[in-house]
């Protein structure tokens, strides 16, 4: 186990020391359906496992956060489409640069680092791609929202 950037240990990679993968690193169920031996509320290493990194059963409180934070932003953006006011529409579209700004940094960090598999530049040119959209299209021309409903 290494440390990831976050201190959370994860195993980076898809196989234990023999070679084949362990019980513990097979593909995430999206509901429990009532295992006892597993208690996910929702496969909480499937994104992780993804990119190669298992999520220790002890550290998915760590998922879970990061989880509630993406919701919360999911009801930031979905309840933010009927806003006509220009300064608030301003301000959710600069959080959601700053969001999805650091985030692609700190991939690039944990990339750079060795923490993460390359899969991860993905995610970063996904990232710097939404922070371009949301700099052109709702900072520097914001077009007329509300004009013609």
């Amino acid at each position: 186990m290494r440390p990831c950037i976050s201190g959370v240990s994860v195993t980076c990679g898809n196989t234990g020391p023999s070679g084949r993968r362990s019980r513990t690193e097979r593909p995430a169920r999206w509901l429990s359906a009532g295992s006892s031996r597993q208690r996910d509320i929702l496969a909480p290493s499937a994104i992780p496992g993804a990119v190669g990194i298992h999520v220790e059963p002890t550290t998915y409180l760590v998922c879970y956060l990061l989880g509630s934070s993406e919701l919360g932003l999911a009801f930031l953006s979905f309840f933010s489409r009927r806003l006509t006011d220009a300064s608030t529409m301003r301000l959710v579209c600069w959080t959601f640069i700053v969001v999805h700004a650091s985030t692609a940094l700190v991939e690039v960090y944990a990339v750079v680092r060795g923490g993460v598999a390359a899969a991860v530049w993905a995610n970063v040119v996904l990232r710097v791609l939404v922070v371009v959209l949301f700099v052109h299209y709702g900072i520097r021309n914001p077009g007329t929202r509300g004009a013609a409903s």
